[in-house]
């Protein structure tokens, strides 16, 4: 149902509303949905914060996305974004057999990082690298291999890096570099 604003003058907000009682019949309404003078969109909201604003209904982390994308294979592959009072969050899965999908970054239409199902992390590789009882972090690149730098307030102290021939663990001069059990 298409509603004027609760004021009942026009002040150029579009309110769609539904049954307040779960469909079950009677007159009493709730706001569903509002797009404002600006064409901001509010789904369970009348605060229009950004160009889409959503609010959640409920607290479960999983059960209830804020934004569900549902591919139309069979196996109804899953991207889910959510958000609780604690923890925002991302997740990846096949509805149809509930099976856990690896979570791919892009640049440019290009593959850059991978989240493969068991938690592997892999940077220029699509199949990070796999130990059983470990959680592997790989890094790879055609030319050079891969490298991690360790930052003190945005200036390099150390950097581990590899390639074909050698792996380096190196710090700047008066960093000292220590171990330690």
């Amino acid at each position: 149902k298409l509603v004027e604003d609760s004021n009942n003058s026009f002040n150029g907000n579009m309110i769609f509303s539904v049954p307040s009682n779960n469909g079950s019949g009677g007159s009493s309404t709730a706001e569903a949905m509002r797009i404002n003078y600006a064409g901001k969109v509010g789904i369970n909201t009348s605060a229009t914060d950004g160009m889409l604003t959503i609010k959640k209904t409920g607290s479960n982390i999983f059960g209830d996305s804020a934004i569900t994308i549902q591919s139309a294979d069979t196996d109804q592959s899953t991207l889910a974004l959510g958000l609780t009072g604690s923890v925002a969050y991302i997740d990846s899965t096949e509805s149809g057999n509930g099976a856990v999908l690896p979570l791919a970054f892009a640049t440019g239409s290009t593959e850059r990082m991978r989240i493969d199902s068991s938690g592997n992390i892999g940077f220029g590789t699509s199949s990070p690298n796999s130990y059983s009882g470990y959680t592997t972090l790989t890094f790879n690149n055609a030319t050079y291999g891969g490298a991690i730098e360790f930052e003190n307030n945005g200036t390099r102290v150390g950097t581990i890096f590899s390639d074909q021939t050698s792996t380096i663990l190196k710090t700047v001069a008066n960093v000292p570099l220590l171990f330690g059990t």
